[in-house]
């Protein structure tokens, strides 16, 4: 009775799940994420008859542009579709992690885990983006669950090394970066199970990894001529001195850094930003930086901030830190590593303010919610073995109080306060607008808005103290189709200081170029500012400059002037 009542219960999850997500697929259909776009190229460039696109993919799309083109073909080619089938993957998420949990703690753990997962902002929020990190969550659980949860005998050591290796194959092409951490989870696994030292679990695994790779090799020569086309090179090259707007993020540049090279740099590889510039000891020094931010600031408290607001402290955040102690204490070592060892490639690009990138450590939320599985379902059995109705009933009734409230304690749109992308009407602003770059391109307006506690914007007006930041915002139209690339540079401007501030290129940190871009299109485009110390008072301008795009030459307008303060407050006019 009990288990059909657990299989309802996770029924009704995950019908609930599914609707506050296809929710917010159906609250915003025009929307697309800028790296969707990305994502969508890299599938329509699989084609049927040429079984070696296949397998030569763009930056590590592999799997999910395979999945985006399945989808495309069994119905249409459409970003819609794509954002769709993330639904469904982030759907997929709630069953997977309450089958694995349910094995940890049993079928109401397992209904449990996958109501926090249901529920997470987070993930829901996250869920109609059109983007790989939902499938790369599946695929980690999965991996976890197989690594440390393995079947009894030998009889089946073959097929269970060879699901291992398929799965670690399948993370890695679908993030390449996540090789470290497959490295460190993989000699986790090797350390804490016996089983993994027999031969034959062993050795399926590692052959099943390498043929796979074996396979992708061949193919990118054959198509790109790159065996290792699928690799996303572009992250192992940064232009570390033009990007100021990284300095709140562990790992990047300081502003003495900044200062003490050219405003706009040559590119260098990360191994020379890091072994070179920095040296091992500092690098070592900001990526555990880095953790402990993630751990005091997120991980604490349910992936939220710990110092925004009181209130913002959630259950699952709480139970999680039980759970780490609780896995310690019983000398289970892989639970609690794992969120941190997934993030073993890109901790030094991890942001706090804002929540802009939660992407990169998205598949740690699932993980989090296995943690406070396991100290939830300890204390029902703690409050279970109390002698005494007098002391298990109070207990007892704080579950309602659990379901009905929201775990996580967190308002949905203070997790990803903006929306990038095309919007289905033009924007009406007032001014000297509309801006015209040629032909083409037409500036419809901009808005300023001081970023807050948790990304929460504030009116323009209000003064931004030292390491506080500002959002612009721009509204673009396209009236008629462009016919070459082009890109568009917003930046700040003072006299006897040049131009600082944000220096990459854009539509949307250029993964949405003007050539794409079909007549009529409205575009609304952010580009976010970090007022620091280093900057002198004095009269700053902002400017948005247009090249390429079919325009004979650059072409710059002046936006707005604003006063920059000695205590480096900013003041609108």
């Amino acid at each position: 009775m009990t288990s059909r009542a657990a299989r309802w219960a996770l029924a009704l999850i995950l019908v609930y799940g599914a609707l506050l997500r296809i929710d917010r697929l159906l609250s915003n259909p025009d929307f697309n994420h800028p790296d969707s776009l990305r994502h969508f190229l890299a599938a329509e460039d699989i084609h049927l008859k040429e079984p070696s696109s296949w397998f030569a993919v763009y930056r590590g799309y592999l799997p999910y542009a395979l999945y985006n083109r399945v989808l495309f073909g069994l119905t249409s080619h459409r970003p819609e579709i794509q954002r769709f089938g993330t639904v469904l993957l982030s759907v997929g998420l709630i069953g997977i992690v309450g089958w694995c949990a349910r094995k940890r703690c049993g079928d109401w753990g397992g209904v449990f885990a996958a109501y926090l997962v249901a529920s997470s902002p987070i993930l829901i929020a996250s869920s109609d983006s059109g983007i790989r990190e939902d499938l790369y969550a599946c695929l980690w659980v999965l991996l976890f669950d197989q690594l440390f949860h393995l079947p009894a005998g030998n009889r089946r050591a073959w097929g269970h090394g060879i699901r291992v290796g398929g799965l670690a194959m399948l993370v890695f092409l679908t993030r390449v970066d996540a090789c470290l951490a497959l490295g460190v989870m993989g000699g986790l696994a090797l350390i804490s199970r016996s089983e993994w030292r027999e031969p034959e679990r062993v050795f399926p695994a590692l052959a099943v990894f390498f043929l796979l790779l074996l396979v992708v090799l061949p193919a990118n020569w054959m198509r790109k001529k790159d065996p290792f086309y699928f690799v996303d090179k572009d992250k192992k090259t940064f232009r570390y001195w033009a990007n100021l707007e990284f300095k709140g993020r562990p790992g990047f540049p300081s502003i003495e850094e900044v200062d003490n090279n050219l405003r706009v740099g040559e590119p260098i590889s990360a191994w020379t930003y890091f072994g070179s510039i920095l040296g091992w000891e500092e690098t070592a020094r900001r990526f555990g930086r880095g953790y402990l931010h993630f751990l005091v600031k997120n991980f604490m408290t349910g992936v939220y901030r710990l110092d925004a607001l009181p209130n913002q402290v959630g259950i699952v955040g709480l139970l999680t830190m039980l759970g780490i102690a609780l896995e310690f204490y019983r000398r289970r070592w892989e639970l609690p590593l794992a969120p941190f060892v997934l993030l073993a490639g890109t901790i030094w690009t991890y942001n706090i303010p804002g929540g802009r990138d939660l992407r990169f450590y998205q598949a740690a939320i699932p993980f989090a919610v296995l943690l406070a599985t396991t100290a939830a379902c300890q204390m029902m059995q703690w409050i279970l073995s109390l002698k005494g109705k007098w002391l298990r009933i109070p207990l007892l009734s704080l579950l309602p109080v659990l379901v009905v409230a929201n775990p996580w304690n967190h308002d949905l749109k203070t997790s990803f306060p903006w929306r990038v992308g095309p919007t289905s009407d033009p924007i009406q602003l007032a001014g000297r607008f509309p801006l015209e770059f040629g032909p083409s391109l037409r500036l419809k307006g901009y808005e300023l808005r001081r970023i807050g506690p948790l990304g929460l914007w504030t009116i323009p007006s209000e003064e931004i103290a030292p390491g506080q930041r500002f959002l612009l915002r721009l509204f673009w139209s396209c009236r008629k189709e462009i016919p070459e690339a082009g890109e568009y540079h917003a930046f700040l401007e003072q006299d006897g200081l040049g131009r600082f501030g944000m220096m990459r290129p854009f539509p949307l940190i250029g993964k949405f170029p003007v050539n794409h871009w079909p007549r009529g299109l409205h575009i609304v485009d952010e580009i976010e500012y970090l007022v620091y110390k280093g900057v002198p008072a004095g009269t700053t301008r902002i400017r948005v400059g247009v090249q390429g795009a079919g325009l004979p030459g650059a072409l710059e307008h002046e936006l707005t002037v604003f006063t920059l303060k000695k205590k480096s407050g900013i003041f609108f006019p």
